[in-house]
C-alpha cells in the first residue's frame, strides 16, 4: 500500500497534476479515468481503450448538451445521489452522448463537500481495484487542499504587496523586487476604488 501511495504523491511532487493522477490509475486499472472539478468541467482525461467511447457522438433533439449533468433528468438523478450520500454511484451506459462503456464515479470529498469527481470507466472493480483507487482519490484530496491554500496564500501577499505600495511609497522599488521573486506581476494597469465611511466609530473608520 505504501509504495502505491508514494507513486501517487510523487506525481504531485513532479507537478504532473491530475493529469498525472488520471494517467497512472488508468495505467494501473486498465481503464479509462475522466476527472472533473465541482462544476463537472473536465480536468484530465486518460483514454485507456476506444470501449469506453463511440466514434461518433450524437445531439439530443437537436440540442447540444454540454454539460448532461445540469439539463438530462435522467443523469440528474445520479448526481444528485452523488452530493447527498457522498458514496460512490455506477453511472449506466449513455449512447445517446457516445459513451458507450458503464463507470463508478467517486466523489471526492473535503469537509462534506464535492470538490471533485473521479469517474472510473468500470462498474465491477476488484478489492484490489478499489484499494488503488482510494488511493487516487487520497492523492486527489491532498492536491485540492494544497491548491486551495496556495490560492488563499497568493491572495494575501497580493493584498499585502498592492497594500505596501499605497501606504509607503518610499519602498516601491524594494516591493517590486519582492514580487518578481513571488511571480507576481504589479506592472499591469489597475483601477483603485477608495471608499472612505466616517460615520463608523472609532477604529471603524475607513
Amino acid at each position: 500500500v505504501d509504495s502505491v501511495y508514494d507513486e501517487f504523491l510523487q506525481e504531485i511532487v513532479n507537478g504532473n497534476g491530475y493529469k498525472g493522477i488520471a494517467n497512472l490509475l488508468s495505467q494501473k486499472l486498465q481503464v479509462s479515468v475522466l476527472i472533473e472539478d465541482e462544476y463537472f468541467f473536465v480536468q484530465a482525461r486518460a483514454f485507456l481503450n476506444t470501449n469506453t467511447f463511440s466514434s461518433k457522438r450524437r445531439k439530443k433533439s437537436g440540442v447540444r448538451y454540454w454539460k448532461p449533468q445540469y439539463l438530462d433528468p435522467n443523469i440528474n438523478e445520479y448526481v444528485r445521489a452523488l452530493q447527498t450520500t457522498l458514496r460512490p454511484v455506477v453511472i449506466p451506459e449513455l449512447p445517446e452522448y457516445g459513451i458507450i462503456s458503464a463507470r463508478t464515479v467517486f466523489p471526492v470529498v473535503i469537509n462534506n463537500e464535492v470538490k471533485k469527481y473521479l469517474n472510473v470507466f468500470k462498474k465491477d472493480l476488484s478489492w484490489e481495484q478499489m484499494r488503488i483507487v482510494r488511493v487516487a482519490l487520497h492523492s486527489l484530496k491532498i492536491m485540492e487542499i494544497c491548491r486551495h491554500a496556495q490560492m488563499e496564500m497568493e491572495d494575501q501577499t497580493m493584498k499585502s504587496l498592492v497594500l505596501g505600495l499605497i501606504s509607503d511609497k518610499h519602498k516601491e522599488d524594494k516591493i517590486f523586487g519582492g514580487n518578481k521573486i513571488l511571480g507576481f506581476d504589479l506592472s499591469r494597469e489597475a483601477v483603485l476604488a477608495v471608499v472612505q465611511i466616517k460615520e463608523a466609530p472609532g477604529q471603524r473608520q475607513i
